[in-house]
């Protein structure tokens, strides 16, 4: 991204320009190993925060890009300086993270690099204050022997493994989330972006009236506060609750008409809905995969998800109004909102426990993943009695299999 972002301010013709800003989404691609290497790291009663948490720098860059734009992109070159400028976080990130940030020890322990796993848990503890007894890991033969055939196997049988009975249904169900929520991500900020051009028109060149497209952007910082409330109480909760009522905020959106005041108002409740939503699902992602799995699940995701993006502009700058483009959005945050509804609950659980509950969970039909959701989601059912019951449905299942 970084390459990509210096390299953009020096394009000598629009051809090149396309090349270096291809080179920069490439590297977007890597933004999931972030949450991924966090999720590894914490414990499990404070992943939910701090993966929430990560969030606030999504936002903080968006702010960033908005405010330097408002405040380079009115000279002549003003879009190369825009290029460097936000080029520059990313290389600083570059490189804290070189020196800095430590390799997953989960990862290690599927490699069989148990030492280097150790010192990693060793040199966590002592910068956060804590002195730990150096110690010994135990041999896990089992797990070694299906990471030296993982290593053996070809690159691309863990995409099949992602779509095995075990893995199908929340693969299935995560990649309609992440394409649903970027279409209704990106269409809240592309419509905001639309509603305030005041370019002349000519082709030659664009402006805009920044500062209620900054306030939009920085209605996420609510957002992400108040997936912090809910986060906790149920990923499936937290994900289906924000998703339904971006829903509603976008319908608003689209129905308020062109009063400038409206508009804004309306979509800053669209964004912090939609951001909020958009959290809650970055944060379940590397929850409901194995550890062998977690970094290629959540990049297939993610890449399901960049691909929906591409097709957003077309919608949001297309001829339909406004109200059609709110109801488009509606459907979209009303899909993401019942997907997520078959997805298994990972709040509560150690990543290990995730795992093991995400392939009994799957096992099951739609319906049964939705009731049991919406049973525990309405208190009718608690954790342990929703593991129960799956644990139940997998017996039945398996008496009804051997009858037959």
């Amino acid at each position: 991204m970084a390459t990509g972002g210096l390299l953009s301010g020096l394009a000598p013709d629009y051809w090149s320009l396309l090349i270096f800003r291809a080179i920069c989404g490439f590297g977007v691609g890597g933004s999931t190993v972030a949450f991924d290497l966090l999720a590894e790291f914490v414990p499990t009663q404070a992943r939910g925060n701090f993966l929430m948490a990560i969030n606030y720098s999504w936002t903080a860059g968006g702010m960033f890009v908005v405010g330097m734009a408002w405040a380079v992109l009115s000279s002549p070159s003003g879009w190369r300086e825009l290029a460097y400028l936000t080029a520059a976080p990313i290389l600083l990130a570059c490189v804290a993270g070189v020196f800095f940030l430590p390799e997953s020890p989960r990862w290690l322990l599927t490699q069989g690099r148990k030492e280097e796993a150790v010192q990693v848990i060793l040199d966590a503890a002592r910068v956060n204050g804590v002195e730990m007894e150096p110690f010994v890991l135990e041999d896990d033969a089992e797990e070694a022997e299906s990471a030296r055939k993982r290593d053996a196997a070809p690159w691309y049988e863990a995409y099949g493994e992602l779509f095995s009975p075990e893995l199908r249904g929340v693969t299935t169900s995560m990649l309609v989330v992440f394409g649903c929520y970027v279409v209704v991500y990106y269409g809240v900020v592309l419509f905001v972006t639309r509603e305030f051009d005041t370019s002349s028109g000519d082709g030659d060149s664009c402006s805009f009236n920044y500062p209620p497209i900054f306030e939009n952007a920085s209605a996420e910082l609510i957002g992400i506060f108040v997936s912090f409330f809910v986060i906790n109480r149920g990923r499936v909760l937290s994900q289906s609750l924000f998703y339904f009522l971006g829903g509603v905020a976008t319908v608003t959106m689209g129905s308020v008409g062109y009063d400038a005041t409206a508009v804004v108002v309306a979509s800053n409740i669209a964004r912090v809905f939609v951001m909020g939503a958009s959290c809650c699902t970055w944060v379940a992602a590397p929850e409901v995969y194995p550890t062998h799995l977690r970094a290629t699940g959540h990049a297939l995701c993610f890449t399901v998800s960049r691909i929906a993006a591409v097709f957003v502009p077309f919608l949001i700058m297309s001829p339909l109004s406004n109200s059609a483009i709110g109801a488009i959005l509606f459907m979209f945050n009303l899909l993401a909102a019942v997907a997520s509804l078959t997805l298994p609950e990972s709040a509560g659980k150690t990543l290990e426990e995730c795992a093991s509950y995400s392939s009994k969970f799957n096992t099951k039909s739609i319906a049964d993943k939705m009731l049991m959701n919406i049973s525990f989601i309405t208190g009718g059912l608690s954790q342990k009695d929703e593991e129960k019951l799956v644990d139940s449905l997998n017996i039945l299942s398996d008496s009804v299999a051997d009858d037959l």
